[in-house]
């Protein structure tokens, strides 16, 4: 059984390809999000913030969350998702347009 049978209609696993802008050092996340809301959330929502790109940015490298200072602002870092298959479902170059 796969794990997408378990999780949610909605759910699906990703790879959160999160960049860091000042270095260009890119770290992948690997998670589940919901299909419905994943745009949003990374546009506009709580994961489009630094300060969230941040703390996943530094999880990914092994860092504990409450150990990561972070600030809030807008384009310190640039994430794309993809799915499974290598599908690209998200990019912040599309949320631009």
């Amino acid at each position: 059984m796969s794990n997408l049978a378990v999780l949610g209609s909605d759910d699906v696993e990703v790879l959160v390809h999160i960049r860091r802008n000042s270095d260009n050092v890119t770290r992948i996340w690997k998670t589940t999000e919901k299909r419905s809301s994943m745009d949003y959330d990374w546009r506009d929502g709580n994961c489009s913030c630094d300060c969230n790109r941040e703390l996943f940015f530094e999880y990914v490298a092994g860092a504990k969350y409450e150990d990561v200072e972070t600030k809030c602002g807008d384009g310190a870092y640039f994430v794309q998702i993809f799915d499974a298959e290598g599908n690209m479902l998200y990019s912040d170059d599309e949320a631009l347009k």
